[in-house]
């Protein structure tokens, strides 16, 4: 009956408790770090240069290895090759700034395919010839592909749209 949190949820319930009880316990990833990618020190660079002490302060700082063959590198959904210094970040940044990807529910999907499905029906009971159909049929998936692609890329919003067009297929 217990559980063990993520790196990211032990870090933020120490150093930002409110930002921690706002989180889901499971969220998804939203992989597109608005300001590009995070900054990157080596510990090199840090020892000799003391500026860069000030820089970090009032800052989440991930400590880990990121050389190649020594680091440890996980694919994920948006590149084949993430360090996992990467990641946590993004999780972390993601809680912080309330930016994880919000799932459209199951019964969102349901609707979302209801409504295509009798979209293309009602298009058919018009009379409309094979090839309008047709082009209504792709006009149909390649919005949904399209509005999936959009929301994921510019907002917090992701719905899973391989339900509804594997209905209308």
């Amino acid at each position: 009956g217990w559980s063990v949190p993520s790196l990211g949820s032990a870090t933020l319930s120490v150093a930002a408790p409110a930002a921690a009880k706002m989180v889901p316990d499971d969220y998804r990833l939203n992989w597109r770090n608005k300001r590009g990618q995070y900054t990157r020190i080596s510990f090199g660079d840090y020892i000799l240069n003391k500026h860069v002490g000030t820089a970090l302060k009032n800052k989440f700082v991930i400590v880990g290895v990121s050389a190649a063959g020594v680091g440890q590198v996980i694919p994920t959904a948006v590149s084949p090759v993430v360090d996992s210094n990467e990641i946590l970040a993004t999780a972390i940044d993601d809680a912080l700034n309330s930016t994880w990807l919000r799932v459209v529910p199951a019964w969102g999907e349901w609707l979302l395919s209801i409504l295509a499905a009798w979209g293309l029906i009602f298009v058919r009971a018009q009379g409309v010839k094979d090839s309008a159909l047709e082009i209504s049929f792709l006009v149909a998936q390649a919005s949904m592909a399209g509005a999936c692609l959009i929301l994921a890329s510019y907002s917090n919003l992701l719905v899973d749209v391989s339900y509804p067009m594997g209905i209308l297929l």
